[in-house]
């Protein structure tokens, strides 16, 4: 997993950002288009449209906005690695590792 996983968070993202543009150019065919229209917070503005039950059970537009929490932190573990950095379980090894350095 930790070989591979960045690499494959990567390309993900990358296909979740191209599918969600492509999607853009198509009107009515985003789930949330409507929604996301009328403001740029529906679920404090909008709950009844975002929450079948408040706040725990969300309807399709709710879980498409929620998804968005997923994609920014995958954004930033990305981000973490782009220039040399690692993603290291344990602070300990990363401390072994550089007093080795």
């Amino acid at each position: 997993m930790a070989r591979y996983g960045i690499v494959f968070l990567r390309v993900s993202l990358g296909i979740v950002y191209f599918w969600f543009g492509v999607l853009k150019f198509f009107p009515d065919f985003s789930p949330a288009m409507e929604l996301a229209t009328r403001t740029i917070t529906p679920i404090f503005f909008f709950p009844q449209e975002v929450f079948t039950r408040v706040p725990y059970a969300l309807t399709l537009e709710g879980q498409y906005i929620v998804k968005n929490l997923v994609i920014i932190s995958a954004g930033l573990v990305i981000g973490a690695t782009v220039r040399g950095g690692g993603v290291v379980a344990d602070p300990e090894i990363a401390r072994k590792a550089k007093e080795k350095e």
